[in-house]
């Protein structure tokens, strides 16, 4: 089966796509303690586009469409964007997990505290 350059070009572009929008939904969403959660709307609106996202991309992939060659600059444009995005959010994730790595100084308990103030104090 001969496959038209475009309709190769649309199904690359769609599953890029798909896979950048996965990846940024398991990302933002995949634990519950992310700050997108802060805001119970915009969370909602974020996790409905990024999941129609990705549905799309998925259906444009599974029914091998050829659109038109607007459609398909748009699509490239769009899933080079989400990868953009996605290797953006990693690369801040893994940064975010270097600074949290360092060791920090245990928290002080209220017997050290009384401890130490005690000390200063004679």
């Amino acid at each position: 089966m001969q496959m038209n350059p475009l309709t190769i070009l649309n199904v690359t572009a769609n599953v890029v796509l798909s896979v950048s929008a996965l990846h940024l939904i398991l990302k933002v969403f995949g634990h519950p303690n992310s700050p997108v959660y802060a805001r119970p709307y915009v969370a909602l609106l974020c996790k409905a586009a990024a999941t129609l996202t990705f549905i799309g991309a998925v259906a444009n992939v599974w029914t091998l469409s050829t659109p038109g060659w607007t459609e398909i600059v748009l699509n490239v444009g769009v899933s080079c964007n989400w990868a953009w995005i996605s290797v953006f959010i990693d690369a801040a994730h893994k940064a975010e997990k270097k600074v949290a790595a360092k060791p920090r100084p245990a928290p002080m308990t209220s017997k050290m505290y009384k401890r130490k103030h005690r000390a200063s104090d004679e």
